[in-house]
């Protein structure tokens, strides 16, 4: 997360307020990084909303992804209605594509469009750059 940490305090350094972060750990108690420093962003309205999905807290596994279909109103109206940008930071195995899926099924679901309008959107944000994704393995 320490990317996304970078990237949302550069924004509040230039006064950009209502980020919107979904992070992503495996335990609320062992890997919530800078569970501190999120809330005080969103209490200084930097952060709009911070969703945290803990992986391993449960018996089914809840991944970004998930919260994001949880979510997918705000989704897409922060990317479409506000041409707000996207950027991914994370494991290279399925994260970036699991991801991506989801961004289409909003797009589908709230913006109904077809998937292949829905794919083409994306590739779009890809171009001028308001859809990165930063992954490793």
């Amino acid at each position: 997360v320490a990317p996304m940490r970078a990237l949302i305090y550069e924004r509040a350094t230039l006064g950009i307020r209502n980020t919107t972060l979904f992070f992503g750990c495996r335990s609320s108690t062992k890997d919530y990084y800078y569970k501190e420093e999120w809330e005080k962003l969103k209490e200084n309205g930097f952060l709009k909303e911070v969703f945290v999905a803990f992986s391993r807290d449960q018996d089914r596994k809840i991944y970004v992804q998930h919260l994001m279909q949880r979510n997918g109103a705000e989704v897409y109206d922060s990317i479409v209605k506000l041409g707000g940008s996207l950027y991914i930071s994370g494991s290279a195995k399925r994260m970036p594509s699991d991801v991506k899926d989801s961004v289409v099924d909003i797009l589908v679901t709230h913006g109904k469009m077809s998937k292949i309008q829905a794919e083409k959107y994306v590739k779009l944000m890809e171009r001028d750059g308001r859809y990165r994704i930063e992954a490793w393995s």
